[in-house]
């Protein structure tokens, strides 16, 4: 995307796309771009025939093929704004700009790839048997030797290919490779990468913390710094998530005559709420526990606990399930052999019960 600010406001931008590989053109050949320009209001689509170093001149879209044939030269979709634009994780000292997540570990990815790369080509050295002969023992025509197998091979005058071997003899050649002391360096450079992200490396599985016995706040407080690192990045597209759904409404709410998708929106100029949910998921069983403990106190009441837990539930089910409550103690109280009787229906008076 190529950008066009005013200041530190974004007024205009366009998409680039090179058409000389899906034409079948040869790079010597001329290059064909197409400008799909975003402008307050509309959408212009611009066909420009050119070199490699030059953008060239404009041209009718009809000769770039059945691509852009079909593409009319300006949309004027009078929406309210742009329909592209640019969200970032982080401002840098130019407001246009942002800042890269991975700008403060760009060694750390230099030394994972090296440390890949090296691991790679020690385990071909140890996995693939080499085997050196003297150069007149191969023929290649008659495949004496495994094309599997890396062939060595050595002049005449080599002298002994291994040690106390007839000269020419052939000498299958074997390393060995430690992988530990890699791995552990390879993962000692994650958890610092990950710890100059703002990201912990139980986060992303660094460390398994699995087996151990860890209540949902302990392991959430270790969070706590990808948690707010997150929460910090996500404030931008707080505010313009719910513009860019407000843009996506329209649209598909405009006729099809308009180049809208023509659907049904009882208001789609509204803007929506948006509202993100928590990165680290609550602890159903931590959250039991804190709600018995506000009704123990008698800080919260049953029914309010119930509608934080069950909020899809109307008044008809809240008054079953507190039926099903009242008829679970009654039983569980004559289980009990506690002698309180049966619950009497309400309107029969006193004294015992009628038995048959």
């Amino acid at each position: 995307m190529l950008p066009l600010y005013l200041g530190a406001h974004l007024a205009a931008c366009a998409y680039v796309t090179r058409l000389e590989a899906q034409r079948g053109q040869s790079a010597d050949s001329a290059i064909w771009r197409l400008l799909e320009v975003h402008l307050p209001g509309e959408v212009r689509n611009e066909l420009f025939k050119g070199t490699k170093d030059n953008l060239g001149d404009r041209v009718d879209l009809a000769q770039g093929g059945d691509e852009t044939a079909r593409l009319v030269p300006r949309w004027v979709h009078g929406m309210p704004g742009m329909l592209a634009g640019r969200v970032v994780n982080r401002l840098g000292r130019d407001p246009r700009l942002g800042v890269s997540d991975f700008a403060r570990i760009e060694d750390d990815l230099f030394t994972l790839n090296e440390a890949s790369t090296i691991g790679h080509e020690n385990m071909r050295l140890a996995g693939k048997h080499r085997v050196a002969v003297s150069a007149d023992q191969i023929d290649e025509s008659r495949g004496v030797w495994d094309a599997g197998e890396d062939v060595i091979p050595l002049s005449s005058d080599h002298g002994l290919v291994g040690e106390n071997a007839p000269v020419g003899a052939p000498t299958i050649l074997e390393y060995t490779y430690h992988p530990a002391e890699l791995i552990a360096w390879q993962d000692n450079v994650v958890k610092r990468a990950a710890t100059r992200s703002d990201m912990t490396p139980q986060w992303i599985g660094v460390e398994d913390v699995s087996g151990q016995a860890e209540s949902g706040t302990a392991l959430r407080t270790r969070l706590i710094p990808t948690v707010v690192a997150g929460e910090g990045r996500g404030r931008f597209w707080d505010e313009e998530l719910p513009n860019v759904l407000r843009l996506l409404q329209l649209l598909d709410a405009a006729s099809a005559t308009a180049l809208g998708f023509g659907r049904p929106w009882s208001d789609p100029s509204s803007v929506p709420a948006v509202e993100r949910r928590p990165s680290i998921p609550p602890d159903p069983l931590e959250q039991t526990q804190n709600d018995v403990e506000l009704v123990t106190a008698e800080i919260e009441s049953r029914r309010t606990v119930r509608e934080r837990q069950h909020p899809e539930w109307d008044e008809e089910r809240q008054v079953i399930e507190d039926e099903r409550i009242r008829r679970e103690r009654d039983a569980s109280v004559q289980n009990l052999g506690l002698g309180f009787g049966p619950v009497r229906p309400e309107g029969q008076g006193e004294g015992p019960p009628e038995t048959g």
